[in-house]
């Protein structure tokens, strides 16, 4: 129950602090005027900078311990947040952006990969499912909090942020210097793994198809939380607080689908729930680009946070089961989330700027399909070898 603790609480706080970073950078672009090219830009800056740190830093904590990276990481973010708190500038949002966004590249990948030192075989579902809840349940909350703090003044999510990563950075340093690595059994190892593999399709398959729905996922939080808020605003003429609430709903998406798979391991080894998440992104996709009601719109953000949670938890559960370097596992998924943030802030601020303000959500529909048809080869690809042919 230690370990299940440290698992919610600190990304809680951590994505928390993310979140309001997420939330609250756009409101500010957007109060510069800001346009949707450097807009987008300015979204893709962090996971620029976090890409090749989410491949670095796993195997660094491997080598010097997993509070050694991530206790600079979270003082880095701090100091950013409160720089966005204090700039007036864009190419101060650029900057400071950029550090804070890119150091969760060094956070994420020795978080995720002390849970997996930690865990028993048969305990490793449900300390993801509880990273899962608090790094959604966090960040959903925190997103909808940007809505109230705005209201008293825009710095305040940014210095709220910095206090959030503090206090997960402080959380984990007690976490890893007062628990025990798991050591495996090798006589009860075998056991240990079929007792956690269910369903037809292989671990390794599984990982390939919801690590390619992970990045659609991605895409989509992303258009959601950067690029939707010059249309709510500028066209659709919402309040900062409402525009702030209103796209939080991918995060509280999240949070739900988290909680659906911590529940039970309905969606383990198990190729329906990535179709039917992408079939959802594809469906959300469109009902983005034509809507206009609070309330659809609403949905619609919510419906992308549930098909996005389904191929997270998916993807880092069959990375940490399948890999034998967890850090190496735990950056990879990072990694791949930062090119899916990558694509949907540099692609979709372009194809909004070039084509139409709604455009980045028809290219979430395409990618959508382009996962499906793939999830379809790939799964084909693996029965005629699973049969001979």
């Amino acid at each position: 129950m230690k370990n299940r603790f440290y698992s919610l609480i600190v990304p809680w706080f951590a994505d928390g602090a993310m979140a309001f970073m997420q939330r609250a950078m756009p409101l500010l672009a957007v109060q510069l005027h800001v346009g949707w090219g450097l807009l987008g830009i300015m979204g893709a800056s962090g996971q620029i900078v976090r890409l090749p740190l989410t491949l670095i830093s796993g195997n660094l904590s491997e080598k010097v311990g997993r509070a050694t990276v991530i206790v600079p990481a979270a003082m880095i973010i701090a100091a950013a947040a409160v720089g966005l708190g204090f700039t007036h500038t864009p190419a101060g949002i650029l900057v400071f952006y950029a550090i804070g966004l890119g150091a969760f590249g060094i956070f994420y990948p020795p978080l995720q990969a002390l849970i997996g030192d930690v865990s028993h075989p048969r305990r490793l579902r449900k300390n993801l499912g509880a990273f899962g809840i608090g790094w959604c349940v966090g960040g959903a909350m925190a997103g909808l909090v940007t809505g109230w703090l705005v209201k008293r003044g825009l710095p305040l999510p940014f210095f709220f942020g910095a206090g959030y990563v503090l206090v997960a950075g402080a959380l984990a340093l007690v976490w890893s210097r007062t628990t025990r690595p798991y050591v495996p059994n090798p006589s009860e190892n075998e056991a240990e793994q079929a007792v956690d593999q269910t369903g037809w399709m292989s671990p390794g398959k599984l990982l390939i198809i919801s690590r390619m729905g992970l990045v659609t996922g991605v895409f989509g939080v992303a258009a959601v939380g950067i690029l939707f808020t010059p249309v709510a605003i500028n066209i659709l003429h919402w309040s900062d607080a409402e525009t702030a609430t209103i796209g939080s709903m991918a995060m509280v998406g999240q949070a739900v689908a988290v909680l659906s798979t911590y529940a039970s391991a309905w969606w383990r080894g198990k190729l329906w729930p990535q179709i039917a998440a992408q079939s959802v992104l594809f469906a959300c996709g469109i009902v983005i680009c034509l809507a206009s009601s609070k309330l659809i719109l609403a949905l619609a953000f919510l419906g992308v946070g549930l098909a996005h949670g389904i191929a997270y938890t998916a993807a880092l559960y069959h990375g940490l089961m399948t890999g034998p370097s967890k850090g190496r596992q735990g950056g990879m998924h990072e990694c791949i989330v930062s090119c899916g943030h990558i694509a949907g802030n540099i692609l979709g601020g372009l194809v909004a700027q070039k084509i139409a303000p709604r455009a980045p959500f028809a290219m979430l529909s395409v990618l959508a399909v382009l996962c499906l048809i793939a999830t379809m080869t790939v799964t084909l690809y693996g029965r005629r070898r699973h049969s001979g042919v």
